[in-house]
């Protein structure tokens, strides 16, 4: 079987893991610091929001990928790979511009998706569906 959803929006998921990894290294460079964020709030939030894209975001596509392979409806992978991308743009909003409602959202939307992809790789390998 050929992968053919779950690829698009890892590719843009992965854009944006380099621009969030770019954001870093500039104010880094900036700031003159190579390891850590040397007290600077504004550094450290940048490293904390890449980090956290980078924590989520790989599970979430290894999950998807199993979902693809069980042959799931097109549909299906869209809603979870379009929660996750919403949910990581919402995130990086609310801990950008310290909007919480942005960044809450963002975690719930993130954190469904993973879920709803375990539930249904679970279900498919109970049930029969093939994988």
């Amino acid at each position: 079987m050929t992968l053919t959803i779950v690829p698009v929006y890892g590719a843009i998921l992965g854009l944006i893991f380099v621009v969030l990894g770019i954001r870093v290294a500039m104010m880094r460079r900036d700031h003159r610091i190579s390891v850590g964020h040397g007290d600077k709030k504004e550094l450290e939030l940048r490293i904390r929001v890449h980090g956290n894209f980078a924590e989520y975001v790989p599970m979430a596509l290894i999950l998807f990928t199993f979902v693809e392979l069980q042959t799931r409806p097109a549909y299906t992978l869209h809603l979870l790979c379009g929660a996750l991308l919403l949910g990581r743009i919402l995130h990086i909003a609310g801990l950008g511009y310290s909007k919480l409602i942005l960044r809450f959202i963002g975690m719930n939307l993130t954190f469904g998706a993973i879920a709803a992809a375990g539930i249904i790789i679970l279900w498919g390998v109970i049930f029969g569906i093939p994988a």
